[in-house]
């Protein structure tokens, strides 16, 4: 008895101390313009299905989310133009999830009404029909990233029309390369212009065009299908009779998981640059059962060598670990022990996706210990550029488990991980990251779209992702601090420390001045393709096993020999002394690049997605996270 009035002092004392803390803020938790958010955000949905008429017209989509196709480039003004200017609007589902998922939180928390202007809901889940995989049983919530067509051998493959399409209208790239440059008024860089490179680029940009499915649209869809049960029972319901087959999924999960310590080729062989930076965590788990990771593609290398030539092909023949698709597959997996029921979830769970969940989580923790999610964030975060949605993703797992109602007891196992890393390194780390205006109470981060070019021979910051990554930032401290409680929908814990309150607010406060004004740019590089500059490829890495779809090896020597069949890759777990002197050789004339000199380094470009919307919609749910435990806090005070 006595513990629990010194819990309650506590609690109190803590509340005390929060609201002596924000009132240091500027901003009031009543001056939020949530309504107007919500606007920019349904702005950027397609109203109509729309057909392309190159050059008149792209494909439109309706119900999705505008997305744009764009590229990286850097440097001087030309090169400044061409990052802003160029934009191929995308029809890919993956963007419209995620704003989905966003807008059920911001109604859960009270701040839009989705009841009110249910058809922009509706819409975005029928649109997202598109892009499930067809060549999965039915009902499979297996999903790709685009929508797929049946080709000539009867196998459905994706295809980004506003991509491919307008590329046949030209006999060269070099000469859609011309015509874009003409269209944008930037000529003079044509003489400029690495036309090699570019072409490399642009066909290993075109060759990823014929993905697989993978588990990271997949877990993302499973995890905004089953929170539409929090709100839209009838909703949900549709969704279910579209996705119940889960055990296609569970079991996928786990048989194409990573599998390094496996004798089984398909499954312990994995991406050379995955194997550079994850075979620390390999070695420190050697000896503690089997080890399964989450991947990113819903192939290996001999369903690869089946299909490649018929329309469905990993990106250069090789499956991966991404650390922030492996936070995305977390997150599923705990919302499906969270939200299923127990006919449900008997079919879904199985030891082998247990172990897959704890295995993945000590990976995520192990990356934020180690910090080479920040040191090696190109090849960590291999489709993810930006650091601060490794964060959010991983803490929206935390979260979730402080409302945990299973009796899994590896989920209180997860939930511990979780939050002895996200509360200090991942914290310490947000924060270290985090830059103050020191003329004003505001708070933001940057990334690096827009933060180096030299125009007029000045270096420039001009913040092009400000806006997106604060509101990234924002999001994820939110969610490693906040609990649900009976009173409050999110409710500051009492160990939060005062820096993260301060920081919270001021960034807040920055988010709402500038969020719905032109001063920055809604800019964000929420996705990329896995390549970034020509030092970016795997062949470049060490691999053990190279060799032609009929075994043939290949010596790692003559760049003449890499082509669309060459498969590179590590099987196995290699003895580190032997790593260590592979690091000191050449593989295919290239010294390892063992370094990573930033998105914005010498000879650095590659294309990325950027959605407004999504800008809009992360802002709009961390303001109302922010807001919602403000609150809680002055109405607990009152009671």
């Amino acid at each position: 008895m006595l513990r629990v009035r010194v819990r309650e002092v506590w609690w109190s004392l803590s509340l005390l101390f929060l609201i002596l803390v924000g009132s240091t803020c500027s901003l009031s938790v009543d001056d939020i313009q949530f309504d107007e958010l919500y606007e920019k955000v349904r702005s950027g949905q397609y109203a109509n299905n729309q057909d392309l008429i190159f050059p008149i017209q792209y494909k439109q989509v309706k119900g999705l989310f505008v997305s744009y196709g764009k590229v990286n480039s850097h440097g001087d003004e030309e090169q400044r133009l061409l990052r802003r200017l160029f934009a191929v609007p995308d029809n890919n589902g993956f963007v419209t999830a995620w704003i989905v998922e966003l807008l059920l939180e911001a109604h859960h928390l009270g701040r839009i009404d989705l009841n009110a202007d249910i058809d922009t809901l509706a819409n975005a889940l029928q649109a997202l029909e598109v892009c499930r995989d067809k060549n999965q049983p039915p009902q499979a919530p297996l999903y790709s990233f685009w929508g797929q067509i049946e080709n000539q051998y009867g196998i459905w493959e994706e295809h980004p029309t506003n991509f491919v399409e307008p590329l046949d209208e030209f006999e060269s790239i070099d000469d859609a390369i011309f015509w874009i440059l003409t269209a944008l008024g930037l000529q003079s860089l044509w003489e400029k212009l690495d036309l090699d490179q570019i072409n490399q680029m642009v066909k290993m940009f075109i060759d990823s065009f014929i993905i697989p499915s993978d588990f990271d649209d997949s877990a993302v869809h499973l995890t905004m299908g089953l929170k539409l049960r929090d709100h839209f029972p009838s909703l949900a319901d549709q969704w279910w009779s579209r996705n119940s087959n889960v055990q296609v999924l569970s079991k996928m999960w786990t048989q194409l998981s990573y599998q390094p310590y496996s004798d089984d080729v398909n499954v312990n062989s994995i991406d050379p640059r995955t194997y550079f930076w994850i075979r620390g965590f390999l070695h420190k788990h050697e000896n503690s059962g089997p080890l399964r990771l989450i991947t990113t593609w819903t192939s290996n290398l001999q369903e690869n060598n089946q299909t490649m030539h018929k329309g469905i092909r990993m990106p250069f023949n090789a499956n991966n670990v991404d650390a922030s698709v492996v936070a995305n597959g977390v997150l599923g997996i705990i919302t499906s022990a969270l939200k299923m029921n127990s006919q449900e979830f008997k079919s879904f769970w199985t030891p082998e996706l247990e172990g897959l969940l704890l295995n993945s989580t000590n990976l995520l923790s192990w990356t934020m210990e180690t910090g080479i999610c920040l040191n090696r964030t190109d090849i960590v975060l291999l489709y993810y550029p930006p650091i601060y949605n490794f964060y959010w993703f991983t803490a929206r797992s935390l979260f979730a488990l402080r409302n945990n109602t299973s009796s899994l007891p590896v989920l209180k196992t997860v939930k511990d991980i979780l939050e002895n890393t996200l509360e200090n390194t991942a914290t310490s780390q947000l924060l270290s990251l985090s830059e103050d205006d020191d003329s004003n109470p505001w708070t933001y981060w940057d990334d690096f779209l827009g933060n180096n070019d030299t125009i007029n021979g000045k270096v420039e910051k001009a913040g092009e992702d400000r806006l997106y990554s604060t509101a990234i930032a924002l999001n994820a401290l939110m969610d490693i601090w906040t609990i649900p409680t009976d009173n409050c929908k999110r409710q500051w814990q009492p160990n939060t420390p005062q820096s993260v309150i301060t920081v919270t607010s001021r960034a807040a406060a920055f988010l709402n001045t500038f969020i719905l004004k032109d001063t920055y740019l809604p800019e964000n590089c929420f996705f990329s393709g896995s390549m970034k500059g020509p030092l970016s490829l795997p062949y470049f890495f060490p691999g053990n096993k190279i060799c032609r779809p009929d075994g043939t090896p290949v010596p790692p020597v003559n760049q003449s020999d890499i082509d669309e069949d060459l498969t590179d890759v590590v099987s196995g777990v290699v003895d580190e002394a032997t790593y260590q002197t592979f690091l000191t050789e050449q593989w295919f004339g290239v010294d390892v690049p063992t370094t990573f000199p930033g998105f914005n380094g010498d000879d650095i470009s590659f294309p990325f997605w950027s959605s407004p919307p999504f800008t809009y919609a992360a802002a709009l749910t961390g303001l109302a996270k922010w807001q919602t435990a403000n609150l809680c806090v002055h109405t607990t005070k009152l009671q």
